[in-house]
């Protein structure tokens, strides 16, 4: 699984990379021009897109749901579709329930987890969704 953590905070960033680094390539990311950034990398120097985007909800200089929908607008003008799609997992502070329910509703993101994020709600998230990923 190739994995792009996107998170502004240094500590949750650096948390969710030991969590997740027996689970495939992990890059990061510290901004939402450097998500969109890799992942134009990935997909179009590399050939290897992400499977998975752990995108903080509070991005800075293009926020999350921007970037999200960049990357959307990328993949249906190259016919990117399903499972083949990046899968979207926000990291949100409780009090973004708002910017979390919208992108529900758009459809354009799987999930989320709740800061602080733990080792075990990330054990508890990839056992649901892990075989959604390629």
């Amino acid at each position: 699984m190739k994995i792009l953590i996107a998170e502004r905070d240094l500590l949750s960033r650096m948390s969710l990379q030991d969590i997740l680094a027996r689970k495939g390539v992990i890059h990061t990311a510290n901004d939402g021009q450097e998500v969109l950034d890799a992942y134009n990398i990935a997909l179009l120097g590399q050939k290897e897109p992400y499977d998975v985007v752990f995108l903080d909800t509070r991005t800075l200089v293009i926020d999350c749901q921007e970037v999200i929908e960049l990357i959307r607008a990328i993949e249906k003008e190259r016919g990117i579709g399903g499972r083949d799609m990046v899968h979207f997992i926000l990291t949100t502070h409780p009090e973004d329930k708002k910017t979390v329910f919208s992108l529900f509703v758009k459809g354009t993101c799987q999930a989320f987890l709740e800061k602080p994020i733990t080792p075990a709600d990330v054990a508890q998230f990839l056992a649901k969704y892990e075989a959604v990923f390629r």
